[in-house]
């Protein structure tokens, strides 16, 4: 039981779990004598026999192998096939000691067959055991009644893969042609040796297309496996390719069929150039019996092939492609390629000769006319014909240009050049118009004369290239606001271009600017001056020129206004006076203010400094006039006044504004009239010059009328040394007269 179990897993999983088979025996054997040594009341275990291999090729060698028989034990083995027992085999063998038994032998190569083993050991009983020889045996049969045919299969056509589908490289061929049986039984024949392919693997066989017998032809027609142990996977002319379904024999039939005459017409085509391609058609008729329906037809024209597919009831076509193909006329010439059961044929003796018929395209012609303005340009048409790829044709003519208003019409032509395409014509208007040219009048300016203007001009633009005033006839006018303004202001100048003329031109005016600017007016304030009086100066004037065409200030309309730091001014000093003219108006000048200066002079001493005793001259006095900075220090060009400390020393003076002696006690000095500094030392080592003394007895600061002269007795101070003072008066507009004492012991 186990045997036949595991000889039913080898069949269906191929030769190459034989060896697995054969160890999972011996297992189950070594396995069965364990367990009999745990138990003496156990049975031993059954006698087996097995085969190295599940399938055989025929005329193979075979090696049986047996276990668990009695050391010593008569075994006797009989092999016998399922072919009619046309062949057996007996022969006894003795059981080694270890209970093992063998036998080798080769099976016949004449048939395949199923073989069974049976073995009988005088003491251990019976064991089973069954192999194949498969092979690959082909057989050809004709119609009618699928009579056996003999064919000849050339050495190398029954090819093995190990592939499903009979790609990649045989793994082996057969090393000499065999022949089918042509006579009685069921003429199957296989190649010496036997070939047989494994389950999952395929084969291929290829027969010859046709053979005669007797009188008669035959065309192989198709393949068909004759049995379920391989599926026909694909036909390739008179090669077959099958696929191995199970291990064993595998038989085939190439099936051939007599052939009928055919008549093949072709059918007429037409197209047009630039199509892409046309069907040909062509008719295949049996000279009798039913359709054709096998085989292919190849078309001809023009030297280049094309087939079509099948025949169907006796109708085929084919796409020709008409890339390259010029337009005109080109005969079809139609061959059938015979399928099975019919004779080839073509179409070399149809009348009239069928055609195909490749009409001229029409070009796709877009032209265009033109419409713009005259540019003194010559403008036709324009634009291009095109062919069926978008390629531009040759052979367009666009007519007639145009330079001038108002153009006129282009007649154009297409004629072709290729021999693909059908001519054309058409026309199209060119349309010219007058261009426009601007009038612009020429901005003006003048300053304001009391005149009018009349020189007016102006420029005209938007000439073609090269052209200008030449074209022109006519002349420019002008109005406006400008014509006859003669007061300062901004006025229209308007281009009259009525009075002009030209062919291929109109005229837009243009407006111009006439400025009449205002006249500036120089405002300049009046230089001023007075002597220090203490009171700000007010009386300022100003002086106005540049007026035009005669004319003066009552053309002005305002008054001027005084600013800077002359206003309010009383020091003694130079100050500037700026006149303020936003108060001024004309109707055609403008004002530009020019400052003037106010000079306020200082008081003088009539060019003297203190009178004796001191001495008026620049060596023992000095007057310093305002603004100017009097000396701190004795200056080296003058003389120490000396006289004795305690002692007192009458100054006296005069001071004038301008021509006016200052007389008034009140308004002649500043707030501290008198004063004295002693200085820090005596270095200066200049010339003394003792001073007179005369005492007057009053020390105020006061006029002497009768002397017509300013007194101010200065009481010396008393030191127990040597020392030097500076003393000055000083007037109310900042001038001052000093001397430098110095005063002994």
């Amino acid at each position: 039981m186990a045997a036949t179990q595991t000889v039913g897993w080898i069949r269906s999983h191929g030769r190459k779990a034989t060896a697995f088979a054969l160890f999972a025996l011996v297992l189950l054997t070594a396995l069965a004598f364990a367990s009999s040594s745990k138990a003496a009341v156990e049975s031993p275990p059954p006698p087996s026999v097995w085969s190295d291999k599940a399938d055989y090729a025929p005329g193979e060698l075979v090696t049986l192998s047996g276990a668990n028989w009695a050391p010593g034990e008569a075994v006797h083995i009989r092999v016998n096939d399922d072919a009619g027992q046309t062949w057996s085999r007996d022969v006894d063998v003795t059981a080694a000691d270890d209970g093992t038994i063998s036998d080798q032998f080769n099976l016949p190569s004449s048939f395949v067959a199923v073989y069974s083993v049976t073995v009988t050991g005088a003491s251990s009983g019976t064991a089973t055991w069954s192999f194949t020889d498969g092979d690959i045996r082909v057989r050809a049969g004709r119609s009618p009644g699928n009579a056996n045919t003999a064919v000849t299969i050339a050495a190398g056509n029954l090819k093995l893969f190990s592939t499903s589908d009979c790609s990649g490289t045989s793994t082996s061929s057969n090393a000499s042609p065999f022949t089918t049986g042509g006579g009685s039984g069921n003429g199957y024949a296989n190649p010496t040796p036997a070939l047989n392919a494994a389950s999952g693997t395929s084969f291929s066989v290829q027969v010859p297309s046709s053979v005669t017998v007797g009188t008669t032809t035959y065309s192989f027609a198709s393949w068909q496996s004759d049995g379920t142990n391989a599926t026909l996977v694909a036909t390739s002319g008179t090669t077959g390719c099958f696929l191995s379904n199970a291990n064993g024999q595998i038989s085939l039939t190439a099936n051939y069929a007599d052939t009928v005459n055919t008549t093949t017409t072709a059918s007429n085509a037409s197209a047009t150039y630039g199509d892409t391609s046309v069907t040909l058609a062509a008719t295949v008729s049996p000279a009798s019996g039913p359709a054709v329906n096998t085989g292919t037809v190849t078309f001809t024209v023009n030297g280049t092939p094309v087939t079509s597919g099948t025949v169907s009831g006796g109708n085929a076509s084919a796409t020709f492609s008409l890339s390259g193909v010029n337009a005109g006329s080109y005969n079809i010439a139609a061959t059938y390629n015979a399928g099975s059961g019919f004779n080839a044929s073509n179409n070399s003796t149809q009348s009239p000769a069928p055609k195909l018929t490749l009409a001229k395209a029409d070009p796709v012609c877009a032209i265009s006319g033109y419409d713009d303005v005259y540019d003194g340009q010559a403008h036709g048409a324009s634009g291009s014909c095109t062919g069926v790829e978008d390629e531009v044709l040759a052979g367009l003519d666009l007519g007639d240009t145009f330079t001038n208003v108002p153009g006129g019409t282009a007649e154009w032509a297409f004629t072709d050049v290729t021999g693909n395409y059908n001519d054309d014509s058409g026309s199209v208007e060119i349309v010219i118009s007058k261009a426009e040219l601007t009038v612009k009048a020429d901005n003006k300016a003048k300053d304001y004369d009391g005149s009018a203007f009349t020189g007016f001009t102006r420029t005209i633009t938007g000439f073609a290239s090269g052209e200008g005033e030449s074209v022109i006839t006519g002349s420019v006018t002008y109005g406006g606001t400008a014509v006859g303004a003669v007061n300062a202001g901004t006025y229209t100048i308007v281009p009259d271009v009525s009075g002009l003329s030209a062919d291929n031109y109109t005229f837009a005016p243009s407006n111009g600017t006439l400025t009449i600017n205002k006249v500036t007016l120089t405002v300049r304030a009046d230089d001023k001056s007075k002597v220090f009086d203490g009171s700000p100066f007010t009386a300022f004037t100003r002086t106005i020129t540049g007026f035009v065409n005669s004319e003066d200030e009552s053309v002005i309309s305002g008054s001027v206004t005084y600013a800077g730091d002359a206003v309010g001014a009383t020091a003694v000093g130079t100050y500037t006076i700026t006149p303020v003219v936003s108060g001024l108006s004309a109707t055609n000048y403008n004002f530009t203010p020019a400052n003037g200066t106010l000079t306020i002079g200082a008081w003088n001493a009539a060019g003297y400094g203190f009178y004796q005793p001191v001495g008026a001259d620049a060596a023992h006095s000095i007057f310093t006039a305002a603004p100017a900075s009097a000396p701190t220090g004795k200056p080296a060009s003058m003389e120490w006044n000396t006289a004795k400390g305690g002692s007192t020393i009458p100054l006296k003076f005069n001071v004038y504004a301008g021509l006016v002696e200052k007389t008034s006690l009140t308004d002649t000095f500043a707030a501290t009239p008198f004063r004295t500094v002693k200085l820090p030392a005596c270095t200066d080592a200049t010339s003394e010059d003792l001073v007179d003394f005369t005492t007057t007895g009053n020390t105020t600061l006061r006029y002497d009328g009768t002397a017509g002269q300013w007194i101010q007795n200065w009481k010396t101070p008393t030191d127990n040394k040597e020392s030097c003072y500076r003393a000055w008066v000083t007037f109310a507009d900042g001038s001052s007269i000093e001397a430098f004492f110095k005063l002994k012991k």
